[in-house]
């Protein structure tokens, strides 16, 4: 039996080696018993190669908990992976930008000279950048890994002060208030974990704030300007990029249809085209999401063109269909959206597609293709 080399293991190679020597590994009964012994103490290797792992982590663990933050101004996390923050530190995102203020014990509660309960709060402020509310659920949790939620709504008069309105933070807002909890005893080495899920399904992700002083904080200096909400924009162009994807139309072409169905076609009304709509669309988001399937085409006249039917029908010149209709994390995907019976002199066409829960995306598509 071949042992990893450590001073901790040496006494198991020895007792390895006499179990043997003893033995002399000659009858069946031996050797099972062998067998039974090998395999206790392999595992008596992975129990002590463990310790020595957590041993030999600890004191890097515990060496980078000890650095203190940087104070100064306010620094902005990177648009990368949440980093763990200290109190101070802001961290913005497309669809929002929080900082804890600070934390305090707002009143505590006896009983025959011993602390009963305790109200903890954490100040925090919280802007959504957005264009669609948000609620947060955050969570406190102590070193001992437990956790603990606010209460739905703290009605004592021992209030830290007004409330964070957590289930309704509204579009283009800036909101500071308190999260409370409603606890035991005073919170050991405390953190806040909040997730800050975008509105719309395309980024989740796990906010993360050391409340421990000892562990560092930054100096409260002035946040940008609170946000306000901004008049609608007509969406113009055959392209829309933002922070999560790029959607374009490629490509507005006729197409001549062939009928495989044994029922009879539906009857083509005169004047109008078949035409496939070609969209490319490009996730730079960090969660799959969704193109949904009831696209519309309006022309400049205000008419609009629902999808035809694609059951029975067959053409060479508007493939590929765009049937995945899932864009993983980085990834893109491809295709004629729809098939459309259009006017065949429509002029103006705008193409309205519905990206994961509620995104809408206009897009120009030009006018009805002669050919």
């Amino acid at each position: 039996m071949l042992l990893p080399r450590h001073p901790c293991l040496a006494p198991i190679a020895l007792v390895a080696s006499f179990t043997c020597l003893s033995s002399g590994c000659a009858s069946s009964g031996s050797n099972e018993a062998l067998i039974r012994e090998n395999e206790r103490l392999r595992g008596e290797v992975a129990r002590l190669s463990a310790a020595i792992q957590r041993a030999q982590a600890a004191p890097a663990a515990s060496s980078s908990a000890a650095q203190p933050a940087p104070t100064g101004s306010i620094e902005f996390a990177s648009l990368g992976p949440p980093p763990n923050l200290v109190m101070g530190q802001v961290s913005e995102r497309p669809w929002y930008r929080v900082v804890v203020v600070g934390t305090k014990v707002c009143s505590t509660r006896e009983r025959a000279g011993e602390t009963k309960s305790v109200l903890f709060g954490v100040e925090v402020v919280i802007d959504n950048l957005g264009g669609k509310s948000m609620r947060i659920e955050p969570e406190l949790e102590e070193a001992s890994g437990q956790r603990h939620r606010p209460p739905f709504s703290y009605h004592g008069e021992d209030k830290c002060g007004p409330e964070l309105p957590l289930r309704d933070i509204p579009a283009a807002s800036r909101q500071r208030g308190w999260i409370m909890y409603d606890l035991t005893s005073i919170p050991m080495r405390p953190r806040l974990r909040v997730p800050m899920n975008e509105p719309r399904g395309f980024a989740e992700e796990e906010l993360i704030v050391d409340l421990d002083p000892a562990h560092g904080s930054k100096t409260a200096a002035q946040l940008p300007a609170a946000p306000t909400a901004q008049p609608a924009q007509a969406q113009t162009g055959s392209t829309r990029k933002t922070p999560y994807y790029s959607v374009s139309v490629t490509d507005v072409r006729r197409c001549t249809l062939k009928w495989v169905s044994r029922r009879p076609p539906p009857p083509t009304e005169a004047n109008t085209l078949l035409v496939g709509v070609e969209i490319l669309v490009e996730s730079t988001a960090t969660k799959t999401f969704s193109v949904h399937g009831d696209a519309t085409l309006r022309d400049s006249r205000g008419y609009d063109y629902t999808p035809e039917d694609r059951y029975g029908l067959e053409t060479a010149e508007c493939m590929p269909l765009l049937r995945q209709n899932e864009v993983p994390p980085q990834g893109k995907v491809r295709g004629f959206v729809h098939l459309f019976r259009i006017k065949a002199d429509a002029k103006g066409l705008k193409l309205t597609v519905r990206l994961g829960r509620e995104e809408e995306v206009t897009l120009d598509a030009g006018d009805a293709p002669t050919r």
